[in-house]
């Protein structure tokens, strides 16, 4: 689950719309079960490296991702 606020700097809230399973905690912060995680890996980018003497860094990100593939169209 990840905080709206991620998925709104990079205009991704909006851009994937109804498309995204979206809820409330119990003080009605909303969240969204992403379908990729760039926001948060991102984040994790910049508070390794904050300068070029950082450089160079190998990151790795490993994760399942969900999909929902559209209905076949019939010929």
């Amino acid at each position: 689950m990840i905080p709206r606020d991620l998925f709104e700097r990079s205009g991704r809230w909006a851009d994937y719309g109804d498309a995204l399973f979206r809820l409330q905690d119990r003080r009605q912060a909303d969240y969204l079960l992403a379908p990729t995680h760039e926001e948060i890996f991102t984040l994790t980018v910049k508070a390794e490296c904050s300068s070029y003497k950082d450089l160079p860094l190998s990151p790795v990100q490993i994760q399942t991702k969900y999909r929902v593939r559209p209905a076949p169209v019939p010929a």
